[in-house]
């Protein structure tokens, strides 16, 4: 069996040189195309909270407060610029969508400002204090969660992400994007169980509304094609083979270890050697191979029919 990513290219290739030959799609490859369907309200709500600068206007609003205090009101405007600037550094890095949603974090931590603004408000008169500070956040928050464009989309997302991560743990993908690692193989007698999992996650997801209906017929859509690459089974093993993490990091491995053995001028044609490389340096090839080396190329993987034998061992199974 190989394992691939969502290239119609690589699939129509593998198909055409061994076309016996089971293939499966990465777990992660898929999830990530899913993620963009189910997050679809991420895009609405980092808008709507940057709409007319009003995220940068609090950021800004914190470089005027003290940085620590002795007495409760010097505390309290600390307490404000921790605050505003634990909001903002939910934003700095905002890369890795769909496994990361930087701007639903952003919405879920003003709601806590406001919850905790909130309680140091109603408490100043007990405690004989007034940080007028703690009033203006608490009123500048509530004035941007209740903006229609940030209200709407942040509940949806909300219930958008609860569904993505039961979906994750549906098809037992749990950890995050960041961490990926190679996934454990799921037995074939699982595959049924995980289906019916997913689709129990879609039913409740539909319940919220039209909308919610909307965005899993999508995801639905998306599966239902995948069946015979979403479920492959490996010949021999009754278990499926899900990513191809461990053979892209042998790769990136090779790669940095030419590098280091050949230097910059010999790396094109050293890769191309070991069939692995660029299509800088590439030996001449004859055209009948050309395909075969192609699919070798672009990291299908093979999983061989004994646990003990290494992916590489079983390359030959592309050769013609």
């Amino acid at each position: 069996m190989r394992l691939r990513d969502l290239s119609a290219t690589l699939r129509e290739a593998a198909a055409e040189v061994s076309p016996e030959v089971p293939q499966g799609e990465d777990h992660w490859h898929v999830l990530s195309t899913i993620g963009l369907v189910i997050h679809v309200d991420h895009e609405p709500l980092r808008k709507g909270l940057l709409a007319g600068a009003a995220l940068a206007r609090l950021a800004q609003g914190s470089r005027r407060l003290p940085m620590e205090g002795r007495t409760h009101d010097e505390l309290e405007r600390v307490w404000v610029r921790l605050a505003l600037e634990g909001m903002d550094a939910a934003r700095l890095h905002a890369g890795g969508f769909p496994w990361r949603l930087p701007y639903l974090e952003v919405a879920r931590r003003l709601h806590r400002v406001e919850g905790w603004s909130e309680t140091l408000v109603r408490a100043a008169p007990a405690r004989n204090v007034g940080v007028p500070e703690v009033g203006e956040l608490r009123t500048k928050v509530r004035t941007l969660l209740a903006r229609e464009s940030v209200r709407l989309p942040f509940g949806r997302l909300s219930a958008a992400s609860e569904c993505w991560e039961e979906l994750r743990r549906a098809m037992r993908v749990e950890r995050g994007r960041c961490s990926r690692g190679d996934l454990a193989p799921l037995a074939g007698t699982e595959v049924a169980r995980v289906r019916r999992e997913i689709d129990e996650v879609g039913r409740r997801f539909s319940a919220r509304g039209e909308w919610a209906e909307a965005i899993w017929a999508e995801v639905a859509k998306r599966i239902e094609e995948l069946p015979p690459y979403l479920w492959p089974v490996v010949p021999g093993l009754n278990e499926m083979g899900r990513s191809t993490v461990g053979l892209e990091r042998a790769h990136r491995d090779d790669r940095h270890r030419i590098r280091r053995r050949t230097g910059p001028g010999g790396t094109g044609e050293a890769m191309g050697a070991m069939d692995i490389g660029s299509n800088d340096g590439l030996p001449f090839r004859p055209p009948l191979r050309t395909l075969n080396f192609f699919l070798r190329r672009k990291c299908l993987r093979t999983v061989p029919i004994s646990r003990s034998c290494r992916v590489d061992d079983m390359q030959h199974k592309v050769d013609m």
